[in-house]
Formats: C-alpha cells, structure tokens, sequence
C-alpha cells in the first residue's frame, strides 16, 4: 500500500507577540499626537518642565483683518471666568461692555455689537485660582462623607450595647426606613406592651383615622315616660367613661366619651321618667371577658372584664382604693347610668339587665366617641390595655368575619404581610400585650414603625420622653432625649421593651429594643442610659463646612 506523507505540522505562535503589537500601536498614535500637538505652540508662548503653557510677554493678542472700505481699531477688554489664559480671534457677535479707541485717538465706554470687518480686537482673559481639591476627591461629596461618618459612629456604638443586650434579646435602628444597625434583629422575643404599636397601625389603616364608636339609647317615650324597658347598645366604644374616672388613674386616659352627656341628652329629649329596666346590649362583640391565658396578677387587674358595654374600664367603685371590677361590665355600665339618670331628676323602675335590642325599638338619642387617631394615641400614650383588646376585637366586626378576639388577631396578621412583613415568626395572643405567648421580633416592630410613620397618629401619639404619658418621669434615656425621643415601652416580668422615633437633624431613626433577660425588669435603666447617650451623638463627626472642598 501506499502512504501519503503528511508535511510536518507547524509549532504554535506565541500570542504574546501579537499582543505586544497591538499594544504599540495605541502608544505610537498617542505619541505623533502629542508631538503634533507640541509642534503648534505658538513661539511666543514657553512650556514649563510641568507641561503648562506660559505667555512671554504678558497676554497673548492676535489681530483678526478683513478689506472693507473703513478701517477701525477697537480694544476690548473683560474678565471671563476660566482656568486657563486665552486669545479670543474672531468677530465678536456678543454684547460686551468694552472701551473703543477709535482711530481719531477718542476712548469711548459702551456697548458694542459686532466688531466691524478690519477691526483688531484685543482680549485680556484674567485666570481663576488653581483648584486644590482633585476633581475626583471624595471630598467632592462632603454631605455623604459627613452621612456616612456618622452612621458608622452611631453602629460602633450600638454594636457596643448590643454585647450587653445579649442573645435573647434584639436592638435594631434606621434611618428613613434604611437599616443602620441590627442585633437578633429576627429572633423571636416577648414584646409586652409594644404589641400595641402592631394593633395601633393596623387599626388605623383598616378603620380609618376617622372612625368612631358610637353609643345608643332605644326607647317608647311618650309625654317624657319611657314605657317599658329602656335599651342602653353599647358601640365597643373604650373610653366611655364618667367624668370623675379618669383622674383616679395614674395615667389618666384621655379623648374620653361623657356618659354625662348622653344623660343630658336624654334630659334635653324631655325623659322624666322610665318605667321599666334599663336593658344592657353588649351583643357587638363576643363575652369572653378576658385572655384564658393571661396570668392571675393580670386578668382583670392590668384588663378586663371586656365587654362592647362597658364604663369606666369596669370599676365598681370609682376612687376607692382597693380597685375591684364587676364581673358583668355591661351590666356595671347599666348600673351606672341608672345612677346618673337619677342624679338628673329622671326616675328608674326598674334596674340594669343584660339583654338584646328588642325589634321596632326606636333610637332615642346616642354618644360618638372621639375618632379613632385621638383614641389610638390614648392607648399608646398611657398604654390603655383594655382599649388595645377592644380595638381587636373591632377588627374582626368591621371585617365581617367576626366579633371575637381571633377574628381581630387574624386580621392584622392578615395586614401585616400585605405590607410584606415576614410573619413566620409572629404570634398574636392579644391586643395588649400582657400575654408572654406573644412572639414578635425586633424587625417586624420597626417596619410597623417605618409603615406608620412619626408624622402620622400612631407617631403623634407615641409617649413623649420627659413629657407624657409612660415616658413623662424618664430620667433614664438621658436629658437629651427630653422632647425628642417619641417610643411605646413595654413592661412585663423579665421584659423590657422600648420602641419609636428619635428626630435628628438628617431624619428620622426608628429603633427597637425589646430586652428579654432575667431580672431586666430592674436593672434596664443602664441600656436604656446607653441607648440615649448613643443617640444623643448621632449625626457626629465633622461637618459639611470641614471637609468641603476648598476652591
């Protein structure tokens, strides 16, 4: 057989030398440019070792002639802002307030238009100062440096209370919405009262800042006599209340509804008498007085009896000093009208019951409370638990999907993640916050912040440090936090929680501190001291004015 033979094959080029000659290329054109660049220096003109361009004598003039049939010589001279020094040749189409030697030797100042044809015109162009600040130095953004500076002091200083906070506990701040600082920002904690901050911002988009809770009166009058039973409905409204009630309290609610008024109401409409009960109606929510789980020291001494028919949180006898609560409040509520309706010279038959609106009843008169952004800020200025629970309650009515606590719990659960709030980790027991089954974390608590901002009627009716409501005596924040710090605490057995705003003068900071920990209860005041301290300094660093740049 024959073999053709193969040529030998041929060894592989480097690719470097194709590479360094491409290379080359670019470097020789930069370097003919340069050197045809150089070459069009005018010779009157020197270049320093540095590369500048330097005039021999003083401003460079160039003389620009055209034939016409009249010659003119005219001198202009201006100050043109500009780093470098420049010839202007050219006919000047541009006003210019200039000084015209004409060639009869006359000077005259004025306002020329264009320079005439075989005019020669002279510009001196006076250089700005020499920038010492790099175009591209950071220096050129000083607010950002001063932003930036500040925030990292603020998250050094946070990260150095964190290491006491520990790892059951969480401490998260922002600025604006943007996260500065997070510690355990996602583990589950026990809130206490900063569940209320949950129920304030959901009750207030799902109701409206505007809505009330109104209080009936049903009634046959005829000639001043209510014949038969007189039907007291209540609207779930939580601060109704007498007017003695609320300065027995330590922190004495506030936006409250007159019980007295739907009396006068009743004495305007001409009532002298009722000659039947007074039937109590609290039928709008369900009768489940207080939280199954709520311990002993709690249920009905911090809340309840709950009821959608209730007066003066449902003490039995206003001012005395050992507090004791009816067991029925809308029954309670009943009696305490009677006693009203009497001190106004209308006479009662019979006396308070519990029972249910009889058809064909007409409404008599009623009482609306005050809208929902006055009673939301009651709640959290004074921490009104039995308000917080009955505003859960109300969800669930206004909702349509029931009248009890679950139906209330299930929809803000439901709101919060509309607002793409993680949920995975929440538990809702109640609205108060008195149950330790409550589970939230510190993240979701600052985006319900970030969601209801300080402007609006949850942030407006925040406790004030140093002013009102819980944060009203505080001495522990620190007095720079007096006026400026706006937070809901929260106090349980081996809790302690502090969440809100701080207003500086870059924003606004959301925070919160949730502290669970054995004995916090009594030894919180020094976290507390830090957390002020840090936010007192904050924005530190230097200023915009020091680190601008200079011209």
């Amino acid at each position: 057989m024959n073999y053709r033979m193969l040529p030998p094959p041929r060894p592989r080029r480097s690719p470097l030398i194709l590479m360094i000659v491409l290379a080359l290329i670019p470097a020789g054109g930069f370097a003919y440019t340069w050197r045809w660049a150089k070459d069009k220096i005018p010779a009157d003109v020197v270049e320093a070792d540095d590369g500048t361009i330097t005039p021999i004598d003083g401003p460079v003039t160039s003389t620009a002639t055209s034939t016409s049939t009249s010659t003119s010589t005219s001198t202009s001279t201006s100050t043109v802002t500009s780093t470098v020094t420049s010839t202007v040749t050219s006919t000047v189409t541009s006003t210019v307030t200039s000084t015209v030697t004409s060639t009869d030797g006359t000077a005259n100042t004025g306002t020329t238009g264009t320079t005439g044809s075989g005019a020669t015109s002279t510009t001196t162009v006076t250089p700005v100062g020499v920038i010492s600040t790099p175009v591209l130095s950071v220096r050129r953004a000083p607010q950002t440096i001063v932003q930036l500076t500040s925030e990292a002091q603020l998250a050094n200083t946070l990260g150095q209370i964190s290491a006491f906070v520990g790892d059951t506990s969480c401490l998260v701040v922002s600025l604006d919405g943007r996260i500065l600082f997070g510690h355990n920002g996602d583990i589950p904690v026990t809130p206490a009262s900063n569940q209320k901050l949950i129920v304030a911002a959901v009750a207030l988009e799902a109701l409206g800042p505007d809505y009330t809770f109104t209080t009936r009166v049903f009634a046959n009058v005829a000639d001043g006599v209510v014949s038969g039973d007189l039907y007291f409905v209540g609207g779930g409204d939580p601060l109704l209340s007498t007017a003695d009630y609320p300065a027995t309290q330590k922190y004495p609610p506030t936006s409250t509804t007159s019980l007295e008024s739907l009396v006068q109401n009743l004495v305007s409409a001409g009532v002298t008498r009722i000659s039947g009960n007074v039937i109590t109606d609290e039928s709008r929510y369900d009768t489940e007085r207080s939280v199954p789980t709520w311990a002993n020291d709690v249920r009905d001494v911090e809340a309840g009896p709950l009821s959608a028919l209730m007066v003066d949180d449902a003490v039995r006898e206003v001012g005395a000093t050992n507090v004791r609560r009816v067991q029925d409040p809308a029954v309670g509520a009943g009696t305490t009208l009677i006693s009203l309706l009497k001190a106004a010279g209308i006479t009662v038959g019979g006396s308070a019951r519990a029972g249910t609106l009889a058809a064909d009843v007409p409404e008599l008169t009623s009482v609306v409370s005050a809208p929902l952004s006055a009673i939301v800020g009651e709640m959290l200025t004074t921490s009104d638990d039995n308000t917080a629970e009955l505003l859960v309650k109300e969800l669930g009515v206004a909702a349509q999907i029931g009248n009890s606590r679950q139906a209330g719990l299930d929809v803000i659960t439901g709101t919060l993640v509309t607002w793409g709030v993680d949920t995975s980790k929440l538990t809702l027991v109640d609205g108060s916050g008195l149950d330790k089954g409550n589970i939230v974390t510190c993240n979701i608590i600052r985006q319900v912040l970030t969601h209801a901002p300080l402007s609006g009627p949850l942030g407006v009716g925040l406790p004030i440090d140093g002013q009102t409501g819980t944060l009203a005596d505080d001495t522990a924040l620190g007095d720079a936090m007096i006026g400026r710090l706006h937070a809901k605490t929260g106090t349980l057995s081996n809790v302690k929680s502090l969440s809100g705003f701080l207003t500086t003068d870059v924003g606004e900071l959301e925070f919160s501190m949730i502290l669970n920990l054995e004995g916090i209860t009594d030894s919180y005041v020094g976290l507390w001291g830090a957390l002020g301290d840090a936010f007192s300094k904050y924005p530190a660093g230097p200023t915009v004015d020091e680190i601008a740049p200079t011209p």
